[in-house]
């Protein structure tokens, strides 16, 4: 069975960027405490049988890159508050998005504070 290589636009180290999370279609890296970067996993494509499949799993990531710039360019025009912005940059084949705090966090924040709040009223 054929290896699975997946090509990066640049190339990312773990050391200086940590995976945030990895999807179905590629991987947010930590950029800086601001920004965060999300590449599309884009697979080697060969003359091969066993590995026809690289190729539907790329155009897979490709589309739904292409659909989620138009949605932040929508936003873009229409921004919400609760929705991350894309940073406007000249690559095209990842997108550089602000870097929030995971709703998850905020919560319990907000309810440890209301907590505290209440106790010492």
């Amino acid at each position: 069975m054929a290896t699975m290589r997946i090509f990066k636009p640049f190339d990312v180290r773990r050391e200086d960027h940590p995976i945030i999370e990895q999807g179905a279609q590629g991987i947010v890296y930590a950029f800086d405490q601001d920004i965060v970067l999300k590449q599309p996993y884009a697979y080697e494509v060969l003359a091969d049988k066993e590995t026809h499949h690289h190729a539907y799993l790329t155009l897979s990531g490709f589309i739904a890159r292409e659909k989620e710039l138009v949605l932040y360019d929508v936003l873009q025009s229409n921004p919400h508050p609760n929705i991350v912005r894309r940073l406007n940059t000249d690559q095209s084949d990842c997108l550089f998005l602000e870097r929030v705090e995971p709703l998850k966090e905020t919560w319990a924040l907000a309810r440890r504070t209301a907590v505290a709040g209440r106790a010492g009223s």
